[in-house]
Parts: structure tokens; sequence; C-alpha cells
């Protein structure tokens, strides 16, 4: 049982859950007739009794970040090893690590492998891009 949440609505003034009973009593049955309600009685009420004039006028918000920023940030990031032949799996799949020039991942080296929000992949050596090209299977030495 909830006991205290009763006297912390008592004491806030709000209503957390008890919109649902609200609605019940006004006999709600689907979401436009809620959406009106909301629009039309609730929330005028709600920000009359709880809106506040901000303390300064300044707009301290930052700008929202791009698409391109917003895929860095909600990525899947899996660290792998890069094998001996430049090859790292990930997923039962196998990627070809290409010729870097100066910036080269060595040999047993840790990458990571950062999948975005729609399926795309990057592998990344500190901080870098990687180019790879995903292969069937890495090649195996030939046995003498």
């Amino acid at each position: 049982m909830t006991f205290a949440k009763g006297r912390v609505e008592r004491i806030h003034g709000v209503h957390q859950d008890r919109l649902v009973k609200k609605l019940r009593r006004k006999q709600s049955s689907n979401h436009e007739h809620a959406n009106v309600y909301l629009a039309r009685e609730y929330l005028p009420e709600h920000n009359r009794r709880f809106a506040r004039a901000a303390a300064q006028p300044e707009d301290f918000h930052r700008r929202a970040p791009r698409a391109a920023e917003l895929d860095g940030i909600f990525r899947l990031e899996s660290e792998r090893t890069i094998s001996d032949d430049w090859v790292v799996r990930y997923d039962n799949r196998w990627f070809q690590l290409e010729g870097q020039g100066r910036y080269y991942a060595p040999a047993q080296g840790k990458v990571l492998v950062c999948e975005g929000r729609h399926g795309s992949l990057a592998i990344e050596y500190r901080g870098r891009a990687l180019r790879w090209q995903e292969i069937s299977a890495p090649l195996r030495p030939a046995v003498p």
C-alpha cells in the first residue's frame, strides 16, 4: 500500500496518477475526448497553479543536436581485437581493415565497432574512423 503518495499529493497540490480518475469522472472513453479535456480544462488549471516567471530572462538552453551528432550519441559500441591479418569480427560478420597510411591500427590492437541507430557500422581506432570491407570469411593460411 502507498499511503505516503496521498500525503505528498496533498502537500504539493498535484495529482500524480489521479488524472486517470479525473478522466473517468468526465466519462472520457477515447483519446480524442481525453485530449479535449486536457486542452480545455486540466492543463489551463495546472498551468495557472504552477507556472512561475523565469528568474532570469536569458535563455540558457543549448541548441538541439543535429542528426549526425545524435547518431554519434545513440549508437552501440563494442570493443574488438584486430587479428594478425587485420580482420575484425563483429556479430558473426568479418571486416577486413584497409591500409590507413599514417594512422594504422596495429594487429592485436583494440578497435571500437560502432553500430548506429539505423544499422550503419563504423570501426574506430583511437577516435579515428577506419576504412574496411566486409568479407565472407577470413582467409586461412595454406598448410604446408
